[in-house]
C-alpha cells in the first residue's frame, strides 16, 4: 500500500469520531443511570436512544470505498 493511502485513512479515523459523537449518543439518561444502580445494578436497562442525525448506509458506503492501487 502506499504511504500516502495509509496516511490518508489513519487521517479518517482520527477525524471520524468528532462528527458522529459516539459517547454522547449511547450515554445513558442520567435518570436511567439512577434507576439502573438505585435497582442494584443487577439488570440493564433499556433506555431509548435519540437519532443519531445521519444515515449508517452512508456510512457504511464511505467504509466501503474502493481500496486505491
Amino acid at each position: 500500500m502506499p504511504k500516502e493511502y495509509l496516511r490518508s485513512l489513519c487521517d479518517e479515523i482520527v477525524h471520524a469520531p468528532k462528527p458522529i459523537r459516539v459517547l454522547r449518543a449511547i450515554n445513558w439518561d442520567p435518570h436511567v443511570h439512577e434507576r439502573f444502580f438505585k435497582a442494584g445494578a443487577r439488570e440493564l436497562p433499556r433506555p431509548e436512544y435519540p437519532a443519531l442525525g445521519f444515515s449508517l448506509k452512508d456510512k457504511r458506503r464511505e467504509a466501503q470505498r474502493p481500496d486505491p492501487q
